[in-house]
């Protein structure tokens, strides 16, 4: 029951060519703290856990449609944002920005994909796809540590004035830096290098408010640095268990990128099985 745009979602949705990437830093580390001895990346996970409402509430994730806005103040731009979650693993973002169009992006269990007015349909693959297959299951929380190849607690440091342990995460070409509060296990903020249709980016978001919706906390405010701009998502209003589920059915020009990448995939396995039962025949003929 995610209500917040993950930062692969945010990477893709609205790229723009302005400025170079952003190197400020917004952390820093205390020698001393890193001195004692620091948890393990399992107990952090464990405190993140609690925070949004423990394991049982996770798991009993339900439908959520939420509705906000998103902007970018720098360049006095706002839109009407509306995201859709269900479990197991679905999700949809769309954003409106007048003048520009609306810009969609989604997962429906197997196919990640985004369409927008200037860049298309697109379909996910690779580490994208693998990110947006995370952030779109409710749980994945739990997983947190077995999806990624590599996870160490770095240190303690101080990010956006809060005293946080950093997780470090690590799988393919995406790394994670998460940034949790250890007093009580709240997410501040994550600096991540993620892949995009624009190859590799550097971002930095910052969870600034949370919602109780049941027996869960969500993020309700984040802000993304990326490129040098910032991006604002603010979720205004929650519903829950009353949309209709075909908001997760596939537009039709993404459908019909799946269907051909599909009828390719089988033509190159008919392919090689062809080729296969050939060479095995060849290599038969000969032994006689």
């Amino acid at each position: 029951m995610k209500t917040s745009i993950s930062t692969t979602l945010a990477a893709i949705l609205l790229i723009t060519p302005i400025g170079a990437i952003a190197t400020a830093q917004d952390s820093t580390t205390d020698p001393a703290g890193t001195a004692e001895v620091l948890p393990t990346p399992q107990q952090v996970v464990d405190r993140m856990v609690e925070f949004n409402g423990g394991d049982k509430a996770i798991k009993d994730a339900k439908p959520v449609m939420t509705t906000g806005t998103f902007s970018v103040p720098q360049a006095q731009m706002t839109g009407k944002m509306t995201t859709w979650s269900a479990p197991p693993n679905l999700m949809r973002v769309d954003i409106q920005i007048p003048g520009l169009g609306t810009t969609m992006s989604g997962f429906n269990g197997t196919v990640g994909w985004t369409l927008d007015p200037t860049r298309g349909p697109s379909l996910m693959e690779g580490d994208m796809l693998d990110e947006i297959r995370r952030e779109a299951d409710p749980t994945s929380i739990l997983n947190l540590l077995e999806d990624f190849k590599e996870s160490k607690v770095v240190g303690r440091v101080t990010f956006e004035g809060v005293e946080c342990l950093q997780l470090q995460l690590k799988q393919g070409k995406t790394v994670k830096d998460m940034f949790v509060e250890e007093k009580t296990g709240r997410l501040v903020g994550v600096k991540a290098v993620m892949p995009t249709p624009m190859g590799e980016l550097p971002t930095t978001s910052v969870i600034e408010k949370w919602i109780t919706i049941g027996p869960r906390k969500v993020p309700s405010r984040t802000v993304i640095k990326m490129m040098g701009m910032e991006q604002v998502m603010q979720i205004d209003k929650v519903v829950t268990d009353s949309f209709n589920p075909d908001v997760f059915d596939l537009p039709p020009a993404i459908k019909a990128l799946a269907d051909a990448k599909q009828a390719a995939k089988k033509a190159s396995d008919g392919d090689a099985s062809s080729s296969g039962s050939k060479d095995s025949s060849s290599s038969s003929g000969g032994g006689r």
